[in-house]
């Protein structure tokens, strides 16, 4: 794999109330403080708002790259303030790669735990309850601005000293077909089969 990711910073959060909706929300996150551990669930201490939705084994930790914050910034000077790290939920800020330079399956070790990436984030509305804006959901989708999640595949402690996310393997050679931000169009997560039946037809599952 040619891509150097770093983590810029973990993050994780409480549920609280929404000041805009009243919904239960853990979206806003914060730097933890030393060490946390990764399991197959996510970071210990992270919650969720919805768990129905959010987080479980195939959205344990979610990955947005740094790069993505100067452009929001640039997009939307409206809201500039608060486009800063863990501004989109996630639990590591990464920098060196987007969504196009990661493919599903790919494995990263961070700290003692092994990640494999699963799939691209689906945006919710609590991202325009978030930002206040009714289509910050759809702009995060059409950018292509998500960023992907991790399932853990042996728990571990991590913390931000754990600057390196140290690539291991990748299931094939880099395909843009794979890489996260195709995937997205498509439906398909990391078991490489279509999140949707409705597409008519199933990718094979690859070896």
């Amino acid at each position: 794999m040619t891509c150097a990711l770093k983590s810029s910073a973990t993050l994780s959060a409480r549920s609280t109330s929404s000041a805009h909706s009243g919904e239960p929300s853990a979206i806003v996150k914060h730097p933890v403080a030393g060490a946390v551990l990764a399991t197959g669930t996510g970071l210990v201490g992270d919650e969720q708002g919805d768990p129905r939705r959010h987080g479980g084994v195939d959205k344990a930790v979610h990955a947005y790259p740094l790069a993505h914050y100067p452009q929001w910034r640039s997009d939307l000077p409206e809201q500039a303030d608060l486009f800063h790290i863990g501004a989109f939920g996630e639990n590591l800020t990464v920098a060196g790669a987007v969504e196009a330079d990661i493919c599903l399956g790919d494995r990263f070790h961070l700290g003692a735990a092994l990640m494999e990436v699963s799939q691209g984030r689906q945006p919710c509305w609590k991202l325009n309850d978030r930002f206040g804006r009714a289509d910050m959901a759809r702009l995060v989708q059409q950018t292509g601005r998500t960023g992907w999640y991790y399932r853990v595949i042996e728990s571990g402690v991590l913390q931000a000293g754990d600057a390196d996310l140290i690539a291991i393997g990748r299931q094939a050679l880099y395909d843009p077909f794979w890489a996260v931000h195709a995937a997205q169009e498509l439906g398909c997560d990391s078991d490489f089969e279509m999140w949707t039946p409705e597409y008519g037809w199933w990718l094979d599952k690859r070896k």
